[in-house]
């Protein structure tokens, strides 16, 4: 028996086949399909120019057709989609598809992440799938493995990102924020880290004050340093960016490369950028059970 292993667009996969594009949305207006018709160089170049981005669930119709073309591949499907904690309607959508589609062979995981912690998972679903293992057994091991995954994010950049609607700090530190003011707080140089937590949702972690480069390595540092590292698979970490910007990705890589055995470098795509800026840093690294 074969499984398919179908993925949103938002979880940056390794292995892009099987995609379902996001939508990305310019100027409240203009809809492009994300990883097809627009990258996240194209956005970051796009806020410089002014323009505004918005993020919606992939299609009907895409979701329809690569469900069917995954069916006429394998014999069951798999799909891996973006967290429910900022894109309830890509879990939404993908289970109505399933079920139109065929619901007894179609599976969908709310994984609860996205970006690189995406791609952590995506790993792992397509070497259960190579296995041979069926989607019931893929789904079960997934279920159990997402738990398990850390994601934090770097974000030089807080005002697309708290104007987005997919922040969830709790209300003591958002309401400091307003107090302090957006355009504040960036002119006084703050970073932040933003961290998934278990429900899939996205929480500030912390407020950093300095330059980019120096943060994002401190970040990074505090994550995976000699006392940490013992709570970590070191089997793979997932390493992403936007774009780069002045932080040097290949010192980060190298850092991490002392502690893990194999570090994936990967680009975030649009669905991620349309919040963003240049310098936004994505780890993700699995937890020991």
């Amino acid at each position: 028996m074969k499984t398919i292993i179908t993925k949103d667009s938002g979880i940056d996969p390794i292995n892009e086949a099987h995609v379902i594009p996001a939508i990305v949305r310019k100027d409240f207006k203009l809809e492009y399909k994300d990883g097809i018709d627009i990258t996240s160089t194209d956005v970051l170049k796009g806020l410089e120019e002014g323009h505004i981005y918005q993020t919606a669930a992939p299609s009907i119709e895409d979701y329809d057709k690569i469900f069917r073309n995954a069916l006429k591949e394998g014999d069951e499907v798999v799909h891996l989609s973006m967290s429910s904690g900022i894109s309830e309607g890509s879990v939404n959508t993908a289970n109505v598809m399933a079920n139109s589609v065929s619901p007894e062979k179609i599976n969908v995981i709310d994984t609860k992440t996205a970006a690189t912690g995406g791609t952590l998972i995506d790993i792992y679903a397509e070497y259960l799938a190579k296995e041979g293992l069926s989607a019931k057994e893929i789904v079960k091991e997934l279920e159990e493995y997402k738990k398990t995954i850390q994601t934090a994010f770097f974000v030089p950049n807080p005002i697309g990102f708290l104007n987005s609607g997919r922040d969830k700090t709790d209300e003591s530190m958002t309401t400091k924020f307003k107090r302090l003011g957006l355009g504040a707080l960036q002119k006084l140089g703050y970073k932040y880290r933003v961290d998934f937590n278990e429900e899939g949702n996205l929480n500030i972690k912390d407020m950093m004050r300095g330059t980019s480069q120096t943060k994002a390595y401190e970040m990074v540092q505090e994550i995976v340093n000699d006392d940490t590292i013992e709570r970590y698979d070191s089997s793979t970490v997932v390493l992403g960016t936007v774009a780069e910007g002045v932080v040097d990705m290949e010192a980060l890589e190298n850092y991490l490369k002392k502690y893990f055995n194999y570090v994936v470098r990967r680009d975030i795509g649009a669905t991620v950028a349309a919040y963003g800026s240049k310098d936004l840093i994505g780890l993700s690294l699995k937890r020991k059970r």
